[in-house]
């Protein structure tokens, strides 16, 4: 039994920058991610020295996500590694020309030793964040399984409703800006600068809400056998919750809607897709909507002409074109730096030698596609194992997800005879006499209220659903914008890497 204090100071380091990195644009200003990466580092630190025989944070650690946190972090570590210029001719031939220009230029000796990276202050401080995400994974990870998760999902509601709120407010008041850093526009954007990050931010959040509202606090089954005064209201009660978290997803999806993204909307309507298959949603209300939803999609298409809309959506914010063309430029940086890349956070600098259609006083800052700019910074080999390992873990976690009614992988299911699921030993090939307890249901997901196995399931399915969904709308939608650049962003995509896996 963990102490109280322990507890409370693991929940407080998860909630800080869950909470506050949204509100403050997105986290986009790096004085502001480095000030609570800096403190949940602190706070990671103290629980290690308040548990050092059995911290929380390194409790059950798999070894499969240790593999993938060595191959997240090591490559940007090697780009920091200053290397000989006949080493950098064969890893980084360009980087290598770039610096001998530079030297002729100033005049000044060549042959000096120099990192893969760019700019390796600014790999250094991304790599910094990068370790942050993966401790921040973990610890949310082992806290989610070891108590209960009612705690963290009040808190992504009261995140996602305030955001919404606050977009929809900015549509009612056109005036209404973002903090202190941009003027209104008229459509919603909440506290992120852009719309199309705010978009991909509730893109995310509200599968999950909506997996959590729909799934039973209490198995329907044991509701229904409860005819004392006592159970009616608890069922009341459940009623009146989920309505009322019901009215804050569809909030959630008025300002995301609202917010005129047309890469959001189009991946919400994907998640939607992803959501009613994974989550085995069979209500006809809801399939119809899926239904209608495409149907109007492909109506409006046809109406308006397929051309406009590629051409629509060559068009960036405030009106300038060019998603094509700073998506050649970036292939040519992408070309001449194939396997180290130009270093983690480097690519608003190392563009600058390669755009090609704007104006001296004008700069591309990012690729406008989460894919090509990491294999810009990372290398087309690094980051390639990045993408398969996202989608490859998405479709791992989807068919966990699926076969969770079909109890696949939940051994010996039918032989469970209690709400804790209990076995006879005399079931078991060389047992025999007394019991023994086996859950296949994290402690986090049996302690808000979940008693049977069926429950279980179907909370785990639901909340894994709208985890899923909400990752697919992020890894499409970030095809055509750089929705990873946002702090907040990264942050609630581990999140939902974290949900999908309990």
């Amino acid at each position: 039994m963990r102490p109280l204090g322990s507890i409370f100071l693991t929940r407080v380091t998860i909630a800080l920058p869950v909470l506050f990195l949204p509100f403050f644009l997105g986290g986009a200003r790096p004085w502001f991610w480095s000030m609570f990466a800096a403190l949940f580092m602190i706070g990671t630190a103290v629980l290690l020295w308040m548990e050092p025989e059995s911290p929380s944070l390194m409790r059950e650690i798999p070894v499969k996500w240790q593999g993938a946190g060595v191959f997240i972090l090591a490559f940007p570590v090697l780009q920091l590694i200053p290397l000989p210029p006949s080493a950098l001719a064969v890893l980084a031939p360009h980087r290598l020309l770039w610096l001998q220009r530079a030297a002729e230029a100033a005049g000044s000796p060549q042959g000096g030793w120099a990192a893969i990276s760019y700019l390796p202050v600014m790999t250094m401080f991304s790599l910094f964040w990068w370790v942050f995400l993966v401790l921040f994974g973990i610890l949310l990870r082992n806290a989610l399984r070891e108590g209960s998760p009612e705690w963290f999902f009040r808190l992504l509601f009261f995140v996602a409703a305030s955001e919404a709120l606050y977009g929809i407010l900015q549509v009612l008041v056109p005036s209404l800006g973002v903090l202190w850093e941009a003027a209104g526009t008229g459509d919603a954007r909440g506290t992120f600068v852009n719309r199309n990050h705010f978009a991909a931010f509730l893109g995310m959040i509200w599968p999950v809400l909506l997996g959590y509202t729909l799934s039973p606090e209490e198995p329907p089954s044991r509701l229904s056998r409860q005819k004392t005064y006592d159970a009616r209201e608890r069922n009341a009660q459940i009623r009146q919750k989920q309505l009322f978290f019901s009215f804050l997803v569809g909030m959630v999806l008025f300002a995301l809607v609202f917010s005129e993204s047309r890469g959001g909307i189009l991946s919400a309507l994907i998640a939607l897709t992803a959501f009613t298959i994974i989550g085995r949603i069979r209500r006809p209300g809801m399939l119809a909507f899926v239904v209608v939803c495409w149907g109007v999609m492909i109506a409006y298409g046809s109406i308006v002409g397929f051309g406009n809309i590629i051409a629509r959506f060559d068009v960036l914010e405030g009106g300038a074109l060019g998603r094509f063309k700073i998506w050649a430029d970036s292939c040519r940086l992408i070309r001449d730096h194939f396997l180290t890349g130009t270093g983690l956070d480097t690519f608003a600098h190392a563009i600058r030698l390669y755009q090609s259609h704007l104006l001296d006083d004008q700069e591309i800052v990012h690729a406008h596609s989460d894919y090509l700019e990491l294999a810009g910074e990372l290398g087309v080999p690094v980051a390639a194992g990045l993408t398969v390992l996202a989608w490859g873990y998405w479709v791992l976690a989807a068919r966990r997800a699926w076969k969770l009614d079909a109890g696949e992988n939940l051994p010996d299911r039918r032989r469970s005879s209690g709400p804790s699921g209990t076995l006879s030993l005399s079931d078991i090939p060389g047992g025999s006499g007394s019991a023994i307890h086996r859950s296949p249901i994290p402690a986090g997901l049996r302690a808000g209220g979940i008693h049977c196995e069926s429950g279980g399931d179907s909370r785990r399915r639901l909340i894994a659903a709208g985890a899923l969904a909400g990752c697919l709308a992020f890894l499409c939608h970030s095809v055509v914008e750089f929705n990873w650049q946002i702090p907040a962003n990264q942050l609630y995509f581990v999140v939902l890497i974290v949900l999908m896996s309990l």
